[in-house]
């Protein structure tokens, strides 16, 4: 049934999209502070978490694993993979902190300046707790956001006065020669951008109401056309944060799934996480099956893909292997309803312990890999159902 599967996906198969995420935070339009993880290739805009207040800056650890965010003078913790916050908090001694970023493995805080450090730049390590002030700036310059670009060196920040400087995108050699170099002016719809982040060469802007996060291009010198979905209201116009998150270990939904022959749209889902020494607790689920069916997990390494497949979207690029097939239970027969479902532990199933025939890549560190569930759908054209797809990179 499925043997042309990878006949198709190779012939069809185009090259896998670059995939990489922005994580904001602010207000959401109603008013509650909130996190949110777009997607700069689909435009996706995922809710993450609610945090206490308002987010003055924020960042993302160089393993994708945790968020820190300030609140005034203290920085916060929220964990990726347990989906909550952490009891870290840490008072930092340099003042209320509009605008983070992680650089080399430490953040680095713009800060109105405290009992540790001068007002500006300092890198902060956490443990053991420390602060190195790395540039000490005047009041003619205001930096809300802060963002880092490892292929230059530089970080990029947002000024937001023009009393003496232009308001705009900065950039700051804070491990070279402390130069502060103007780069570009706003567009025409950012008055403040208190968020910033850096990513794929280019500068994120993040403003409350804003209609779009713009992005603008250092290698072309030039806004992206499209700006991205702005998902924070006008509540956080000064206190919004933003981050690149280019390793981001938090699996991610994509692409479409097929109506089935009932209208209903079978949805992928997954709890726990991956881990190479872990043979249990990361389950991947499909819901709004038909009811006592067959189904199976399809999934590869080959990248994403919206290739057209029996009547439906194959979301997987390149070879594509499938997991031992089961049914998929809910109601009993001669009912016909949407309640079946399927589920696979993706740790237990990369160990072996599952049967079938796992890639060796399912259990190496760094490798992403993309799922999609299969199962039958006896009315449905091709008798087949394929539900959207879920993207995770393997952790250790």
């Amino acid at each position: 049934m499925l043997r042309s599967l990878t006949l198709a996906a190779a012939l069809l198969a185009v090259a896998p999209l670059a995939h990489a995420q922005l994580v904001v935070g602010g207000h959401a339009s109603g008013g509650a502070p909130a996190t949110y993880l777009i997607d700069v290739q689909t435009h996706d805009v995922t809710p993450l978490f609610t945090p206490e207040a308002a987010i003055h800056g924020l960042a993302i650890d160089d393993q994708g694993k945790q968020l820190r965010y300030t609140l005034l003078g203290a920085i916060r913790t929220w964990d990726f993979y347990t989906s909550g916050p952490s009891t870290q908090v840490l008072s930092t001694g340099i003042g209320i902190t509009p605008a983070l970023t992680w650089a080399r493995g430490r953040l680095v805080a713009f800060a109105e300046g405290g009992t540790l450090a001068p007002r500006g730049f300092s890198a902060i390590s956490e443990s053991p707790f420390a602060v190195q002030p790395l540039l000490s700036v005047g009041l003619e310059f205001d930096f809300q956001g802060l963002g880092f670009n490892p292929r230059d060196g530089l970080f990029y920040a947002t000024h937001s006065s023009v009393t003496v400087h232009p308001k705009g995108i900065y950039s700051i050699d804070l491990f070279g020669s402390g130069a502060i170099s103007f780069v570009a002016s706003f567009p025409p719809q950012i008055q403040r951008a208190p968020g910033c982040a850096v990513g794929d060469d280019r500068v994120y802007l993040v403003e409350g109401g804003a209609p779009g996060i713009f992005a603008f291009n250092l290698l072309s010198a030039a806004y992206d056309p499209q700006p991205l979905p702005n998902p924070i209201g006008v509540q956080a116009l000064n206190n919004a944060g933003a981050d690149w998150a280019p390793k981001l270990l938090m699996p991610v939904k994509y692409c479409t799934a097929k109506l089935n022959s009932l209208g209903c749209l079978p949805a992928i889902s997954s709890s726990g996480h991956s881990s190479v020494a872990a043979s249990s607790g990361f389950t991947i689920r499909a819901s709004l099956l038909r009811n006592q069916r067959n189904g199976l997990l399809l999934f590869g390494v080959g990248g994403r893909a919206a290739i057209p497949f029996q009547n439906g979207t194959l979301c997987l690029s390149g070879g594509v292997s499938r997991a031992p097939s089961s049914g998929t239970g809910g109601s009993a027969l001669p009912l016909a309803d949407c309640s079946g479902t399927l589920q696979l532990d993706m740790n237990a199933f990369a160990a072996g312990a599952l049967g079938g025939a796992p890639l060796p890549a399912l259990s190496i560190p760094g490798v992403q890999v993309g799922c999609q569930w299969w199962s039958t759908d006896d009315s449905g054209l091709f008798a087949t159902s394929l539900s959207d797809a879920l993207e995770y990179t393997v952790d250790l």
